[in-house]
């Protein structure tokens, strides 16, 4: 695999351990692994290295079912982009939107329609857009701009089944949930002095 195929996670993971090796005065070269291993480290005195890359990511439960934290965000942060590429002929106004997830009622695509609703609409009192009112918007008198927020519902639980507020269960849930995923798959991996599993935050 080339350099350029590698997810941007994963360089900046062989840049980190390359970085912290020359801090560390060994010199060492690396190259894209055949997943797995995602990079290849030779590293001069202590031989070959696999090093598999990896997320720590906050999971929640969803209709009963385990979900990312970033498959929660991503899909609001995505649709705030497209509302501000569909309202960008307007102006004299700024809209403030606030999302805290998961989404329930109605749909997604939905609350994009009503979004650009209300904006087109010249409301200014703040508007609930789901059913919910988990996701918010309210009119600023400036140029306009839609800014958002958005995170996790105070309601939503940990896939671990505990609120998804409390930081040492996610953290313990989702660091148990890497090791079962990655250690059997490294545990396979032969031709190698060392393997490392690098968690990035």
């Amino acid at each position: 695999m080339s350099k350029d195929k590698l997810r941007p996670e994963e360089e900046f993971a062989a840049m980190m351990l390359q970085e912290t090796l020359t801090e560390l005065r060994v010199k060492s070269t690396w190259e894209p692994g055949d997943d797995p291993p995602d990079l290849v480290f030779e590293v001069e005195g202590f031989g070959r290295w696999a090093v598999e890359v990896t997320a720590l990511y906050q999971y929640i439960t969803k209709d009963g079912k385990e979900e990312s934290r970033a498959a929660v965000i991503e899909p609001l942060i995505k649709m705030c982009d497209r509302v501000q590429a569909k309202v960008t002929n307007l102006t004299n106004s700024s809209y403030v939107m606030t999302g805290m997830g998961p989404l329930r009622s109605p749909s997604l695509k939905e609350v994009e329609k009503r979004t650009i609703a209300y904006i087109r609409s010249g409301k200014s009192d703040e508007e609930a857009l789901d059913d919910d009112r988990c996701i918010l918007i309210s009119r600023q008198k400036r140029p306009v701009q839609v800014m958002w927020s958005v995170g996790l519902d105070g309601r939503t639980m940990g896939a671990g089944g505990s609120s998804a507020a409390y930081i040492e269960g996610t953290v313990a849930y989702a660091l148990d949930r890497i090791l079962k995923e990655k250690l059997p798959s490294l545990a396979t991996l032969t031709g190698y002095d060392r393997k490392l599993l690098f968690i990035l935050k």
